[in-house]
């Protein structure tokens, strides 16, 4: 596996932007933080990253890197006394087709409205943006079609390998992305109302935090964290199998939560700054990015370039998302079972191409027959199954590996952590990481059910 290391700290974060940063910090961030009072949100919203969302990539990187395996097989491999030999591959397993069957539609979605922008079809007031996307939605041929051209795209680039594929494929994706997330930017400070655009944003509104719920805030802020840097279904594992012992994990994992951070709130500062412009609510979901904004661009000065890059960057985040993804389940499937690569591939597309056909059917029905749906009820059940469920568990479990004697053991763990040159974890954190984790996921978990 030596030939599969990363060896250029930039690729390295450029793979780990392609894992964390994707459709949550384009259509779900604008709309929670402005929903729960701008700084308020923000404030609790960073709070879990330090306190959950760091730690948890250092321990998913930790336990691939000591391991050389993904996290299905890593977990069997450490766990000396096979405390959760069988639960780990149900819930990455769960995660990863879950987050891809995800990934998949949307990046057809953001083809099809590039071309769509392309040719001018927002410019003409009399197309309707919700008329155009329940057309999309119910229309089979157009879905599939998508979909498998995704699929493919993201097959060819795994079949490939994880250097000369993955690799470099999500490192253009990821540059791309900033480089289009950036002039989007630039283009929302030089709206009118921008003042009060940043104040939406930034000041905190305790009253309209009130006015949200406050344990719906912590929910909805901790699921975000969780969420947006993919933990709990083992991508940063990958990350750490393929990492050199050069650098402390701790450093990269920091670097990896900053990186996502701040495309998050410079998406944040593009969607609010323009929909406060142009007098648009900041809705969420697919809503926000198919419905919302295209209403926006028939509006702007030079919308259809806006637009073209609006829709290239959700491209590029949903589909080196995917990429990642489907190279995780390789790589799973590969360790799990002994099997080649291309094996590996082939068997996985299969199983993927049924799940996300069904995904699409339940899209189309639901679209057809519930006409004040959006057409991503799917979608939305997939999204809060991941959230509320799929990713809390993979995260305490993941915690409960590295700190619990009789599975890898915290003392095996901070070895690891603090091998290279870098910043280094103190044996004080371990009663932290051991009790204080699991029991906030726990506890924001049973405080979401009884909010259902």
């Amino acid at each position: 596996m030596e030939k599969e290391r990363i060896y250029s700290r930039l690729d390295l974060l450029l793979l780990a932007a392609g894992c964390t940063i994707g459709i949550g910090n384009i259509w779900r961030f604008p709309y929670l933080t402005v929903h729960y009072g701008g700084g308020v949100f923000l404030f609790i919203y960073f709070i879990f990253l330090i306190i959950l969302g760091i730690p948890i990539i250092a321990m998913e990187m930790a336990i691939g890197r000591a391991s050389r395996q993904t996290i299905s097989h890593a977990m069997q491999q450490l766990d000396k006394e096979r405390q959760y030999e069988y639960v780990p591959c149900i819930i990455t397993y769960a995660g990863n087709f879950l987050l891809f069957a995800i990934y998949v539609p949307v990046a057809g979605w953001a083809i099809y409205y590039f071309f769509q922008t392309v040719l001018g079809t927002f410019s003409n007031p009399a197309v309707s943006t919700i008329g155009l996307f329940q057309k999309l939605t119910s229309s089979a041929g157009e879905l599939f079609l998508l979909g498998a051209i995704v699929l493919c795209f993201t097959v060819i680039c795994c079949l490939a390998g994880m250097s000369k594929g993955v690799v470099r494929v999500v490192r253009v994706l990821s540059v791309l992305l900033f480089a289009f997330l950036i002039l989007l930017v630039i283009d929302g400070l030089f709206q009118k109302r921008l003042g009060e655009a940043l104040i939406l944003y930034f000041k905190p509104d305790w009253k309209q935090a009130a006015a949200g719920g406050i344990s719906h805030l912590l929910e909805d802020a901790m699921n975000q964290a969780l969420f947006t840097l993919g933990l709990g279904v083992g991508m940063m594992t990958m990350l750490g199998k393929h990492m050199t012992k050069k650098r402390t994990i701790l450093g990269e994992a920091i670097w990896i939560a900053v990186i996502d951070t701040m495309v998050s709130l410079l998406t944040g500062t593009a969607v609010i700054c323009v929909c406060v412009a142009y007098g648009k609510e900041i809705t969420l979901g697919a809503e926000l990015v198919f419905q919302t904004l295209p209403r926006v661009f028939l509006r702007m000065d030079h919308g259809r370039i806006w637009g073209c890059l609006l829709y290239l960057v959700v491209f590029c985040a949903a589909a080196s998302s995917a990429i990642v993804l489907f190279e995780n389940m390789t790589e799973m499937f590969m360790d799990q079972f002994q099997w080649d690569r291309k094996k590996a591939c082939f068997i996985l597309l299969g199983i993927s191409s049924v799940l996300i056909a069904f995904i699409l059917v339940c899209i189309i029905i639901f679209s057809v027959k519930i006409s004040a749906t959006d057409g991503t009820t799917a979608l939305i059940g997939v999204d809060a199954l991941l959230r509320r469920w799929v990713l809390p568990a993979g995260a305490v479990i993941i915690s409960l590996q590295c700190t619990t004697d009789g599975t890898w053991g915290f003392h095996e763990f901070l070895k690891e952590i603090n091998t290279g040159e870098g910043p280094k974890c103190s044996i004080k954190i371990r009663k932290i990481m051991q009790f204080g984790i699991p029991a906030v996921i726990i506890s924001i978990v049973i405080i979401g059910w009884m909010n259902l």
